[in-house]
C-alpha cells in the first residue's frame, strides 16, 4: 500500500441478530508495526439488514469517535474526531480527516436510535470502547552536558549552579531530581532556593539553581538556625537523577554527579583593574584573552562583556569561557585592525559568590555605605599593535 495515500479508518462490522446491543462487542484493530489503531470493529449489532428501520436510515450518526482528555468532566462530551462515515454491507467505516495519533486516547461509541429498540434505557442502546496509547519506549538521548561552575574547589558562599542539557527538558518538580550530599553521604536538608517559577532559559536547556541565600549571608536566620549548605574544608557531591524527563517525556541518558571541595568564603568585590588582558595580533582573528584571576559566573560572563572599537562600534564575535571560567576568550568575526579597543563590562557581573564589581554580596542594599557604583558599566582599554 502506498503510504502517501493511506488513511487510517475506524470500521464497525455488524452481525445483526436482534435489535439490542446485549451481545455487541467493540474491538480496536491495530496492525502489526502500527503505532495507532486503524479500525474499530463492533460485532453482533442488529439493524443494517433491515432497510426500513430507523437505524438503517440514520446510521451516519450512530458511530462517533471522541478524543479523551482530562480537561472534561465525566458528564461532559469530549471533542469529537472530525471525519466521515461510509456504509459497506454490514460495516460502517469512519475515516478521520487526520490520522489517529499514537499519543492520544480515543473513545468509540455506537448508539442505537431510541426509536429502533424496545428499550428506553440508554445503557442498553449504547456500547463504547476506549483506546489508550502505549508509551513508546525510546532510548534515552538527552544528557547533562555540563555542571557549572566547573572548578573542583568552590567557595563556602557559592551562590548558584548551572545545569546545561543536550535537548530541551521538562519543567516542574526539578528539585525532586537534584540532591546535595556531604562527605558522610548524608543529603543536605533544603540547600536550594526552591522557586515556584523555575529559572530556565528560553530553550529549556539551561537551568539556574540557586543555593538558598539565607544559608549564605551572615546574620540571616536560616544560616544561624540550620547552618550553611556548604561547609569550608569539607567535600560535597551534587547529584542529578537519571529519571528526570526531557521535553519528550523520556528520562535522561544517565545520572550525573559533580564532586567538589569547599574552601573559605569569598566576600571580595570584583575588581576589573586587576584583570590581565592579552591583546591579539593585528590582521588576525586570534582570540582576545581576559584573565580574571578567579572563576566568574558562567552565564553572566558570557553576556555582560562586550568589545568596542575606538570609534564606538560594537565588534561582533564569539565568546568562550575557559580554564574553569577564569578566562574569557573572544574571537572576532573579522580580522583585528591596529588601534585602541574597549572591553565594556556591566557592573552586575558576578563571581561564584554573587559579588559584583565594586560591591560584595554581603553588603545589604539598606546599609548606609559609600556609593561606589555610579554607572551601569566600567571599561578596560587595550591596544592591538
Amino acid at each position: 500500500m502506498n503510504a502517501k495515500h493511506y488513511k487510517p479508518f475506524v470500521t464497525l462490522l455488524t452481525a445483526f441478530c436482534t435489535h439490542t446491543l446485549s451481545a455487541a462487542e467493540i474491538q480496536w484493530i491495530q496492525p502489526e508495526g502500527a503505532s495507532a489503531p486503524t479500525q474499530v470493529i463492533a460485532s453482533d449489532v442488529d439493524g443494517l439488514r433491515h432497510p426500513d428501520s430507523t437505524f438503517a436510515k440514520g446510521w451516519r450518526s450512530c458511530l462517533k469517535v471522541y478524543v479523551v482528555t482530562d480537561a472534561f468532566l465525566p458528564n461532559e462530551k469530549p471533542p469529537s474526531v472530525l471525519g466521515s462515515c461510509e456504509q459497506s454491507g454490514e460495516a460502517i467505516t469512519f475515516t478521520p480527516r487526520f490520522p489517529f495519533s499514537n499519543r492520544v486516547t480515543y473513545r468509540a461509541e455506537f448508539q442505537l436510535p431510541e426509536s429502533d429498540t424496545e428499550s428506553d434505557n440508554l445503557y442498553e442502546r449504547k456500547i463504547h470502547s476506549t483506546w489508550i496509547p502505549t508509551q513508546e519506549k525510546k532510548a534515552p538521548n538527552t544528557e547533562i552536558t555540563q555542571i557549572y561552575p566547573t572548578a573542583d574547589y568552590l567557595p563556602e558562599n557559592l551562590l548558584k549552579f548551572y545545569l546545561t542539557f543536550s535537548n530541551p527538558m521538562s519543567g516542574g518538580y526539578v528539585y525532586d531530581h537534584i540532591h546535595l550530599y556531604n562527605e558522610l553521604d548524608q543529603e543536605v536538608e533544603l540547600p536550594f532556593l526552591e522557586l515556584e517559577e523555575e529559572l530556565w532559559d528560553d530553550a529549556m536547556m539551561r537551568l539556574t539553581l540557586f543555593i538558598d541565600p539565607g544559608r549564605i549571608k551572615r546574620g540571616v536566620k536560616p544560616l544561624e538556625e540550620i547552618g550553611p549548605s556548604l561547609v569550608n574544608g569539607e567535600r560535597f557531591r551534587l547529584v542529578i537523577d537519571e529519571d528526570w524527563k526531557d521535553a519528550s517525556g523520556i528520562q535522561l541518558k544517565r545520572a550525573m554527579a559533580k564532586s567538589f571541595h569547599v574552601i573559605q568564603p569569598d566576600r571580595k568585590a570584583i575588581d576589573p583593574i586587576r584583570w590581565e588582558i592579552i591583546a591579539p595580533k593585528p590582521d588576525s582573528r586570534d582570540a582576545l584573552v581576559i584573565k580574571f584571576g578567579e572563576s566568574l559566573d558562567f552565564a553572566l560572563a558570557q553576556r555582560l562583556i562586550e568589545i568596542f572599537s575606538s570609534e564606538g562600534d560594537w565588534i561582533h564575535g564569539s565568546k568562550q569561557l575557559e580554564a574553569n571560567e577564569t578566562e574569557w576568550h573572544f574571537k572576532p568575526d573579522s580580522h583585528w585592525k591596529k588601534g585602541d579597543y574597549t572591553a565594556r563590562v556591566q557592573m552586575i557581573l558576578e563571581d561564584l559568590a554573587g559579588n559584583n564589581i565594586g560591591k560584595s554580596f554581603e553588603v545589604d542594599v539598606f546599609d548606609d555605605v559609600q556609593r561606589r557604583i555610579h554607572s551601569k558599566s566600567t571599561d578596560r582599554n587595550f591596544r592591538v599593535r
